[in-house]
């Protein structure tokens, strides 16, 4: 997908790019996942509302994305937004949150375009409402000739709800063939997923980590504990999270993260 001459390291900022030239570059992974956790909390440890913790953590989004796209990163995943965050939280934050993402989509497009980027969306979007799936459509179409980085946002998502979905799409398929449970492997399920179009992440990076994670299991050495959205945090495996000092990107984190890889 990329070649050298298509990655733009000389627009990184000199601290990514001295990150940066500490990387081995065969050793770089190819899908980078990150779980965007504790904006609220951000926000609340500064006396802020809640929703200006979502505010930054909307802006970390676009520095973590032109990042991605200048060192050539394949796939990026962000789970911005759990259907237990739209089960549980207080309707005038969920009402916040879905209008931060139109404004993020209206707003970031060209960025898109700038950089080469594609949109994608995982998880019960069809769940959202009617204004937000229509600019989320006319972004995803509008990036869908970019050739660069895949940016794809985990919305309305949790993984109960992709194996239900996934073994819900499995047994209507079975039922339209004709198909025993037995005749059933394991890249039957896959196929139903949401990700089935994506590889697995090579590395997951969770802001503000409490122990127990709903992506990947948490590590089994001690985890330092940090705040989104300037912050972010490296993990392969096992779930290690991340807390750079408080005038630290998310990009930058997230570069240094890259560098234990």
């Amino acid at each position: 997908m990329f070649s050298a001459a298509t990655l733009r390291i000389d627009e990184l900022p000199a601290e990514e790019r001295a990150v940066y030239e500490t990387l081995k570059p065969e050793r770089l992974p190819q899908h980078v996942a990150i779980i965007m956790d504790g904006n609220g909390r951000w926000a609340g440890h500064r006396s802020l509302k809640r929703f200006l913790g979502h505010q930054q953590g909307a802006k970390s989004v676009q520095l973590v994305m032109e990042t991605a796209s200048r060192i050539g990163l394949p796939w990026l995943t962000l789970y911005a937004f759990s259907l237990e965050n739209n089960l549980r939280r207080p309707r005038a934050e969920v009402n916040f949150l879905m209008r931060l993402l139109k404004s993020y989509l209206e707003s970031n497009v060209q960025r898109m375009m700038d950089n080469n980027v594609r949109m994608k969306y995982i998880g019960r979007t069809h769940e959202l409402p009617a204004e937000v799936q229509e600019k989320m459509r006319w972004a995803e179409e509008a990036t869908a000739g970019n050739t660069g980085t895949t940016l794809t946002l985990a919305l309305n998502y949790s993984g109960r709800s992709e194996l239900v979905d996934a073994f819900r799409g499995l047994f209507t398929e079975m039922k339209q063939k004709h198909q025993s449970a037995e005749h059933i492997t394991e890249e039957d399920i896959r196929r139903h997923l949401y990700t089935a179009h994506m590889p697995d992440p090579d590395l997951l990076i969770r802001t503000q980590a409490r122990c127990g994670c709903r992506v990947v299991c948490c590590g089994r050495s001690p985890i330092p504990r940090y705040s989104s959205p300037n912050a972010t945090g490296p993990t392969s495996a096992a779930s290690i999270c991340w807390k750079p000092s408080p005038d630290t990107s998310s990009a930058s984190a997230a570069m240094a993260g890259l560098a234990i890889v």
